[in-house]
């Protein structure tokens, strides 16, 4: 868990309060309109998606890449943005880049689907699902280089991505499986909460609509505003840190993996 911790800590830096309070304000606020979005609709205990969702998703994807192009100007800083400083251009290559790696993993699921519908065979699919999940950085390393200079060339070819980046798999791999952890234990705390709520009695405190409470949209503002900090920021600027030094010249990467060494062995 090193790689999280250690991301948390540049994330939480005094010069992000002020943008981590307005963070959270938005999300709390799309969220709160969404479960009350869903339950008008009579759909509020399903995974759809919902108008508010989408225009969240969206507003976090571009903040994310508004962030990682500003990585580049100072990759040791994890220093979000202003709203205010949003740069148009960004937004075209983000809404593109989204629609066609959904594009990509939609036919992939059709495909196993459709396997599996003529052949009855589950092998192929968990196959596919595996491999699915296991490029889902290289998904990321994409998202990367387009932040650099708001370009979307070379950022679709997922061959091309395994191939720049071959030679990070092993770290690649390992911030992946802790960040996979982290979302876990984020999961795991937020039922955890609920069940300690329940045996005390404050989860049905106040109710808002039918079977919904004030805790309910409390704890479901905090836990997306955790989860979109690791899914949009926390893990992308892991991954950047790898980027970077892949893009360094051997002799600058051998000095920087040795000072990596000393760090870790002091």
């Amino acid at each position: 868990m090193i790689a999280v911790i250690d991301t948390l800590k540049k994330f939480y830096d005094k010069q992000n309060t002020q943008k981590h309070i307005v963070l959270f304000i938005l999300i709390t606020v799309f969220t709160t309109l969404s479960t009350l979005y869903d339950i008008k609709t009579g759909q509020p205990d399903t995974w759809k998606q919902n108008p508010f969702d989408w225009t969240l998703n969206i507003l976090i994807a571009i903040y994310s890449v508004q962030f990682l192009h500003d990585c580049f100007k100072n990759p040791e800083n994890a220093i979000l943005p202003f709203w205010s400083k949003l740069e148009i251009k960004a937004i075209p290559g983000q809404i593109i880049l989204s629609i066609i790696w959904t594009l990509y993993l939609f036919i992939i699921c059709i495909l196993a689907l459709v396997w599996y519908v003529t052949t009855n065979d589950l092998i192929l699919p968990i196959i596919m699902a595996v491999l699915v999940i296991g490029l889902i950085p290289y998904i990321n390393y994409s998202y990367i280089r387009f932040a650099q200079n708001f370009s979307l060339k070379n950022t679709f070819s997922i061959i091309s991505l395994i191939k720049d980046f071959k030679n990070e798999i092993k770290s690649t791999m390992l911030v992946y499986l802790q960040y996979i952890i982290a979302f876990a234990l984020l999961f795991a705390g937020y039922i955890l909460l609920y069940f300690i709520a329940s045996l005390v009695g404050i989860a049905e405190i106040i109710p808002i609509a039918e079977n919904y409470y004030l805790f309910d949209f409390v704890t479901s503002a905090f836990f997306e505003y955790f989860l979109n900090l690791l899914i949009f920021f926390m893990f992308p600027y892991a991954l950047f840190k790898i980027f970077i030094i892949s893009q360094q010249q051997p002799e600058e990467k051998n000095e920087n993996n040795d000072i990596e060494e000393k760090n870790e062995n002091s």
